[in-house]
């Protein structure tokens, strides 16, 4: 046989398979088709569309052509269930008959192919072999959308559509069918799909539609259905457009609203629930595809939050038996990025309702006790953690669409984040926990993100970070940490924007393990983000705090407190003000701990302010109580407080004497009385030795200056109780200004002094009047003699610069001690120094102290060996 008759008769044979194989797949699946759903039975007695010949197809406006496509169209149609999905779509999988029979579908407006190429090695047997119901039935609804595609016909479109959505949608597989059909149809013929779809959807709400004609146990159920059709019809569309149809979504915004508003169905809750799960699926494709969408406006988006509020709101808040709050926020949450955005009003409405909705439905435990059986405790369980997710992810979507709106849900969580409910407190945390984590790793975020509240925040999260639930402490925790996070991702990006290098100087290594029940570290980890108007607001906040009747909240607020104070106390205002707030707090018998913490802030804030809070106290009436004494005491437990407090101290003394200055300093026996209580204690001796030489003077300085003012012995200037069965210590002016010298000197010199002292009746004299001047000297001695040469060289420096002071006091006390020192002959050899100048000056002077403190001093001089020329030095010095 000639090779041209062989191809020609293999052709034939294959079209006969593929014609075979076609009415093979027609007979097969014919049988699906008998039973049809409670819609197909009443659409279809009109005798519409099943089995229209070309004649019917003719009469009703349909050509020749249009005709045969029909009953092409037909025949698949009447053959549904629906084989699979589109095989034009990449990574759909293709049966080795599928190609067969796409082959024969039409792919313009020129009618069906005649053949096409089937492998050979395939038999129709194929057909049911190794394939579920499921791929067959979906083939032919993509099918029919591919040959509809290719028609240009438009009645033959329009009467295509409509039969289509009349035709069964009783299964997932058969609804799924008719939207990949319209799907792949509306890629070239849009508005005649979309105008199909708004004409079955009104079905839904048309007081005559056939669902009214069923019985009334089937009309929910046929609405529920058809609502799934057209809604899952919309979001295979928007999935397969190319952005075209987005200019007709909010037109079907409208149309959606509208099936809800007049449907034709009683809507009790399981209707609700249908379409809201039926929305769902609309709005979900929809927010895939903010891409496409976000430079349009829908304006009927804010017509649907509006209404899932109110289905929001409408839910018992005693119970959870119904997923309708979770599916309304999911829908809202859809809504994200697409114009128009929410506004204020709006989003604190949501947020409000929804709250009040979620956080405030009964405990875990409540909601299983009142179940009727352990699976629909479970069930109330599991969708109660659904529902707590899906407010997250409204949060999250509202955060997302304006960064910079953090501040303002964790602000509307604050009601519940201070409930008086465990349970409500724990939601809230997480929640809270939950959107500052999503902000921290958010793609767009953004260094306008401010928290102009931020103290409120820090000191709500700090608190919760003691809470007695160690779940509330853990959340707070987390909370915490990522709250730091945004504050250092901001802090870096600033830097980076002004073209800094990162900041080495500080680098703190911190986690939510850190933070919980440790406030300090909070506070200290926060102190360098707050203003100075924030810093001020949070001292004062944990100071109203201190009283808490919890003693572990009181604690945790003394704690925070003092780090902030230890970290930024020179940026702290109103310093006055917290001063005698601490004082009024002292005196109301804190808890024993706070306290502790409480004298600890005091002292950071003196040592940081001490210009301010020094003269605060110094200026209280004395006696001083015991609150006043302790704070001077705990002054000396720090050093840096301890050195600044000190110097203050030291500068009044040394002026107090001077009338004008008088009046701008404190009382110098308050002085005095500041100075015992802090030199009482062993933590300030190193202090006191570094300030040794000037302390020293300026106590010798002040008592000479008291023992003068000739104070009667009755006026009390300090008194402390010193406890079960012991004598309370009480001192006038010349007996604390006396214990104070002692203090400074056993501190700082040795016991010798006190030794040599003691032996010497030192302090005899230096109370009283006449010989006080006799007793500095006497004490210096014991200084000259115990004490090493370099101090000596420091307090002589210091007196060389006051024995010509214009204070008279100042200058008997620096002359006295100046003319001792020269007992030492170390002294002597001082360079710079005109010894034998100065000491014959005052041997001149009409004062006899001051002549017999000269003639001290050269004796001084005189008594070391080698020495001689001094005496002849001052033989021609007096002769002169």
């Amino acid at each position: 046989m000639p090779i041209a008759e062989q191809t020609l008769g293999r052709r034939r044979c294959s079209w006969k398979r593929h014609r075979l194989c076609l009415q093979e797949t027609v007979v097969c699946l014919s049988e699906d088709s008998k039973a049809g759903s409670h819609s197909e039975r009443c659409e279809c007695q009109d005798g519409s569309l099943h089995g229209v010949s070309a004649a019917q197809g003719r009469a009703v406006g349909l050509d020749r052509g249009a005709s045969l496509e029909a009953m092409h169209c037909l025949g698949l149609l009447k053959t549904v269930p629906i084989l699979a999905l589109n095989v034009q779509c990449p990574g759909t999988r293709l049966y080795p008959w599928h190609t067969g029979q796409m082959g024969l579908l039409p792919r313009s407006g020129s009618g069906w192919k005649t053949s096409s190429p089937w492998p050979a090695k395939q038999k129709c047997g194929c057909l049911r072999s190794g394939l579920t119901d499921a791929e067959p039935k979906a083939f032919l609804y993509k099918a029919f959308g591919f040959s509809l595609r290719a028609s240009s016909h438009e009645n033959l479109l329009r009467t295509m559509v409509s039969y289509l959505l009349r035709t069964s949608h009783e299964e997932l597989q058969q609804r799924e069918g008719i939207a990949v059909a319209l799907s792949i149809l509306s890629t070239r013929h849009l508005e005649i799909v979309l105008e199909e779809l708004e004409v079955c959807g009104a079905r839904l709400t048309d007081s005559d539609s056939f669902i009214l004609k069923l019985s009334e146990e089937h009309q929910q159920r046929e609405w529920v259905l058809l609502c799934y059709t057209v809604y899952l019809s919309y979001s295979k569309i928007i999935l397969e457009s190319d952005g075209a149809v987005f200019v007709h979504v909010d037109a079907i915004l409208a149309l959606v609203m509208q099936h809800y508003h007049d449907c034709v169905v009683k809507k009790d809750e399981n209707v609700k629930l249908d379409y809201l799960n039926a929305l769902s699926i609309l709005t979900d494709i929809l927010s895939s595809q903010q891409h496409l969408a976000f430079q349009l406006e829908f304006p009927h988006k804010l017509t649907i939050v509006t209404c899932m509020v109110e289905l929001i709101r409408e839910e018992p808040m005693t119970s959870i038996s119904s997923p309708i709050r979770q599916k309304a926020m999911t829908i809202i949450s859809n809504f994200r990025m697409l114009r128009p955005l929410l506004g204020i009003e709006e989003r604190v409405e949501i947020l409000q309702t929804c709250f009040g909705s979620v956080l405030c439905l009964p405990a875990t435990e409540v909601l299983q006790k009142e179940a009727s059986s352990p699976e629909e405790a479970q069930a109330n369980v599991v969708l109660l953690e659904e529902t707590l997710q899906s407010l997250l992810s409204l949060m999250e979507a509202l955060v997302l669409e304006t960064p910079t709106w953090i501040q303002n849900c964790l602000e509307l969580l604050d009601r519940w984040l201070n409930s008086q409910r465990v349970h409500e407190q724990e939601r809230a945390m997480w929640c809270a926990a939950r959107i500052l984590e999503f902000t921290t790793k958010m793609d767009n975020f953004k260094m306008e993100i401010e928290f102009t509240g931020l103290e409120n925040l820090v000191m709500l999260l700090a608190k919760r970070c003691q809470d007695p639930a160690a779940s509330i402490r853990f959340l707070s925790s987390e909370a915490v940490y990522q709250l730091h996070c945004i504050l250092l991702r901001k802090k870096k990006m600033q830097r980076e924007t002004a073209g800094l290098q990162e900041d080495d100087g500080k680098i703190e290594v911190y986690s939510a393990k850190i933070f919980n029940q440790n406030t300090f570290e909070i506070a200290k980890a926060f102190a360098e983000f707050f203003t100075q108007t924030q810093l001020t607001n949070l001292v004062l906040m944990a100071e109203e705090d201190l009283t808490d009747s919890r003693a572990q909240a009181s604690l945790a607020s003394a704690q925070f407190m003092s780090a902030l104070i230890e970290e930024r106390g020179t940026d702290i205002i109103e310093v006055e003000e917290m001063v005698e707030n601490i004082l009024y707090l002292l005196r109301l018998q804190l808890e024993h701990d706070t306290e502790k913490e409480t004298l600890r802030a005091m002292c950071s804030l003196a040592g940081s302010n001490t210009h301010t809070v020094v003269p605060v106290l110094l200026n209280k009436p004395l006696p001083w109580d015991r609150t006043l004494l302790t704070l001077w005491n705990v002054f000396g437990t720090q050093k840096k407080t301890t050195v600044n407090v000190l110097q203050l101290l030291i500068g009044i003394l040394e002026n107090h004497s001077i009338q004008e200055t008088m009046k701008r300093n404190p009382q110098p026996d308050a002085v005095a009385c500041a100075l015992y209580e802090m030199l009482s204690g062993s933590l300030c001796h190193k202090a006191i030795q570094e300030l040794y030489p000037q302390l020293l003077l300026a106590v010798l300085h002040h008592l000479h200056w008291v023992v003068k003012q000739k104070v009667p012995e009755e006026i009390v200037v300090y008194s402390k109780d010193e406890g079960s069965g012991s004598r309370s210590k009480t001192f006038d002016s010349k007996r604390c200004a006396l214990e104070v010298v002692k203090m400074v000197v056993l501190a700082a010199a040795n016991e010798g002094v006190m030794v040599h002292a003691d032996q010497h009746k030192c302090w005899d004299l230096l109370i009283c009047p006449r010989f006080c001047y006799l007793g500095i000297m006497e004490l210096t001695s014991g200084i000259v003699k115990n004490c090493e040469p370099a101090m000596l060289h420091k307090i002589l420096n210091l007196v060389t610069n006051l024995i010509n002071s214009s204070d008279s006091d100042q200058k008997v006390v620096a002359r006295a001690v100046y003319a001792q020192l020269l007992g030492n002959q170390s002294m002597t050899k001082t360079s710079g120094q005109d010894f034998v100048g100065n000491l014959s000056e005052w041997i001149k002077e009409r004062d006899l102290i001051m002549k017999e403190i000269g003639l001290c001093g050269i004796s001084n001089l005189t008594a070391h060996p080698g020495n001689v020329r001094v005496g002849a030095k001052w033989e021609s010095s007096v002769s002169l």
